[in-house]
């Protein structure tokens, strides 16, 4: 069986590709400008629905994870019709085609479109983005959803690394502590989270699997900014002293950040059976690899 994943060279495409791989998939990396690699990788223009359709009907794959976006919250403030089209027509794009072709398709969403105001927001609970970025991701939700109504839609919160192009929050968090240097910490922005391997493969169980609408797929475990960068300190052998408390709105961002985007994951524990590990235990794991590998790969 032949799985595809947009946004390949990205931390969650990249995770979910070795995932995959694992279980016996054929897997294909589709990219926007930088190839993939180790893998078999395409080319894709996820706003040009001609090549959108030409290459997947090429491919003609049996899953799609479409996982590519455009993840940068300021620039998009200031970008909103460029962000719209690769967020909300690329997606419709490529919903579209995974419909003519017959494919099941899961679409990356994020925990930002709740507005923070209470948390633990379950599935079922009304979105309320507070910033163009976040719009668009649930604008995409709808097209695809429109385009497809088998489609698995998956709000996601991850770290990790694995990533071509970006800096996640743990890398950064640890390449900081690494050289000695402070860093903020948000006590008040609140989250839940998950190794991207971890989400990878519970996106790829909803994905081959008879499911269909929204999952929000994270940790268990709601953990401020703050303390999550303490305990990846702790646990990675740095002192957590060089973490700073600090509040979000002390980082004068550009766009308005929800505060308290932690997601109840009942129904994905109910679907499949599964609850993905709390932060400890993960990063227990993670910092275990590091030192069989000799590297923490930053």
């Amino acid at each position: 069986m032949k799985l595809a994943v947009t946004g390949a060279t990205g931390m969650l495409g990249t995770a979910v590709l070795n995932e995959a791989a694992k279980r016996g998939y054929e897997t294909i990396g589709l990219y926007h400008r930088t190839p993939a690699s180790g893998v078999t990788s395409r080319t894709l223009e996820i706003r040009s629905l001609s090549s959108v359709r030409d290459v997947l009907r090429s491919l003609s794959p049996s899953f799609i994870v479409h996982a590519a976006a455009d993840v940068r919250v300021d620039w998009c403030e200031d970008h909103p019709e460029e962000a719209a089209l690769t967020n909300i027509e690329g997606s419709a794009n490529v919903a579209r085609v995974a419909a003519e072709i017959g494919a099941r398709l899961l679409y990356v969403s994020t925990d930002s479109v709740f507005d923070g105001i209470r948390g633990d927001y379950r599935e079922t609970d009304i979105a309320s983005p507070l910033n163009v970025y976040a719009r668009t991701k649930l604008h995409g939700e709808v097209a695809v959803q429109r385009e497809l109504p088998t489609a698995v839609v998956a709000r996601a919160n991850f770290y990790g690394w694995g990533g071509e192009h970006k800096v996640g929050l743990l890398s950064w968090i640890l390449k900081e502590l690494s050289h000695g240097r402070s860093l903020l910490g948000f006590t008040d922005a609140i989250f839940c989270a998950a190794p991207a391997h971890e989400v990878a493969a519970a996106l790829i169980k909803l994905l081959v699997g008879e499911s269909s609408g929204i999952f929000h797929v994270v940790g268990p475990e709601k953990i401020s900014k703050y303390d999550f960068a303490c305990r990846v300190a702790s646990q990675f052998g740095y002192d957590p002293n060089l973490v700073t408390p600090a509040k979000l709105g002390d980082a004068n961002l550009r766009a308005p950040r929800p505060l308290n985007t932690s997601l109840n994951t009942d129904k994905l524990q109910s679907v499949l059976g599964l609850k993905l590990p709390g932060v400890s235990e993960a990063l227990e794991r993670l910092a275990r690899e590091v030192r069989i590998r000799g590297t923490s790969e930053l």
